[in-house]
């Protein structure tokens, strides 16, 4: 008996379902579409994409659409949920797309039914709700899968300064394959802020492309164009003439860090600063106390083969607890220069001193020359280019 209703039970429930799907789809249907029913066809989306390595993985921040209807981003889990307009019945054909940067868009064609829509309800009584359940309905999800865009482009500024980092306006700025077929691509002129803009495919800055830059009697450079400025936005690759014969000019973008004495130790290469914070953590008992030196050094932006240059570096130790002496140094080598400056806490917790660092003639021949400054067990090293 108990089998027999339920499959009765069942029956019944589906007729039910039929019955309201049947009138909530075709209402006003004597007079046309007349007014929309009181909830719209919605279709819940996932979104995937094949990384670099090959694999497939949910992708976020795609855009989801359905046409007619609403656009909406993908979650971390790659789902998105859009509404087709508000007219939008059984029997209809909408189109869902989804696309995302770097990625080719994919779309699908559907014949609204209830195979693929989910009913976003504006009224969901209880009695829908345990209908569908005794039907074992369940949200239908509308995959795509996108690839990885062929054809991406780059783009590629240009930054075209001279040995006292002026833009250079004028200069030619042409971009040569460096793999087979060797050559040139393109050229262009840098404007008044010295910037020449490309777009560039991506596959021809990572099979070897080099930016050969002539600017006249202020010099020329070829400088070969990593595979880093790949990304999207406007990448900016920075060219700095040599000017003068034996000059050479501190190329911010090759300074090297090494810093093994991390996190107690921070560095700040372009400021020219460090700060060695011996407290907490790093410090107390059992650290041999507390205690803070503040680094500073001033590297010049211009070196030229026979002329000497400076360097300065500076010392401060505060902090200390408790009260001990101290002997903290930190020091710069250059080509035939190596120099150490040394503070003594307490009678002399601060030091500063500029020294003269001869730049020899014969250096006029090198590609480049390296400037070091050292702080603890770190180094900084700076890169200098003719």
């Amino acid at each position: 008996m108990l089998r027999g209703w339920g499959v009765f039970s069942r029956r019944l429930a589906a007729l039910l379902l039929a019955a309201a799907c049947g009138f909530l789809l075709t209402s006003g249907g004597a007079q046309g579409r007349g007014t929309p029913a009181p909830f719209r066809v919605g279709f819940l989306v996932k979104v995937l994409g094949v990384d670099d390595s090959g694999t497939v993985v949910p992708l976020s921040d795609a855009v989801v659409g359905v046409h007619p209807g609403s656009t909406s981003g993908t979650d971390a889990r790659g789902f998105a949920f859009v509404e087709a307009s508000p007219s939008t019945i059984a029997g209809d054909v909408v189109t869902i797309d989804a696309t995302k940067n770097g990625y080719a868009g994919d779309q699908v064609k559907l014949v609204v039914d209830r195979d693929t829509w989910v009913l976003a309800h504006r009224n969901v009584n209880l009695g829908t709700r345990y209908i569908a359940h005794l039907q074992g309905i369940k949200a239908p999800v509308i995959t795509l899968t996108l690839t990885r865009q062929a054809g991406e482009t780059v783009d590629l500024v240009v930054q075209v300064k001279d040995a006292q980092l002026k833009p250079v306006q004028g200069a030619v700025v042409g971009l040569n394959r460096l793999s087979p077929p060797i050559g040139p691509v393109t050229h262009s002129y840098t404007g008044v802020d010295g910037e020449a803009t490309f777009f560039v495919p991506a596959s021809l800055i990572e099979s070897g492309l080099q930016a050969r830059v002539h600017a006249g009697a202020r010099g020329s450079r070829f400088s070969d164009i990593p595979t880093s400025v790949i990304g999207s936005g406007q990448r900016i690759f920075l060219v700095i003439l040599p000017g003068k014969p034996g000059t050479f000019v501190l190329n911010p973008a090759l300074t090297e860090i090494k810093n093994p004495n991390a996190p107690e130790l921070t560095i700040d290469a372009p400021g020219g600063t460090a700060l060695d914070d011996h407290t907490g953590p790093y410090g107390g008992a059992g650290n041999a106390g507390d205690w803070r030196t503040h680094y500073t050094w001033h590297v010049p932006g211009t070196l030229i083969a026979g002329k000497d240059a400076s360097i300065t570096l500076g010392l401060d130790i505060a902090d200390v607890n408790p009260v001990q002496p101290l002997l903290v140094g930190m020091t710069a080598l250059a080509p035939n220069f190596a120099q150490q400056l040394t503070a003594h806490y307490p009678d002399q917790p601060t030091a500063s001193k500029t020294y003269t660092v001869p730049i020899a003639a014969d250096e006029a021949s090198a590609q480049e020359i390296t400037v070091t400054v050292g702080v603890l067990s770190a180094q900084v090293i700076y890169h200098y280019e003719r």
